[in-house]
């Protein structure tokens, strides 16, 4: 899943949506690269589900279209856990 609050919609892969059973209504969406250059026309689902914080009782409700693959590979990072406790 992808969430990017500089984005307009929030994605998470139809494998993932499936095997939650999440429904919802079918829209047209028009995907445009950086600077508009290449464009594609796709037929997605619009559906919905809480996240909810594992140390909390927050909870957020998440709008979000289906897509096949989020982005491509990316290459491994070096994480140093003693950095980082709360990991």
């Amino acid at each position: 899943m992808l969430l990017d609050s500089g984005s307009q919609r929030s994605y998470i892969t139809k494998n993932v949506a499936e095997s939650l059973a999440l429904q919802g209504p079918s829209e047209v969406l028009c995907v445009s690269m950086l600077g508009g250059e290449s464009s594609q026309t796709k037929r997605t689902k619009r559906v919905s589900f809480s996240l909810t914080c594992v140390q909390a009782t927050v909870q957020a409700i998440v709008e979000a279209l289906t897509i096949d693959k989020i982005c491509t590979p990316l290459d491994p990072v070096e994480l140093n856990l003693e950095k980082y406790p709360h990991l």
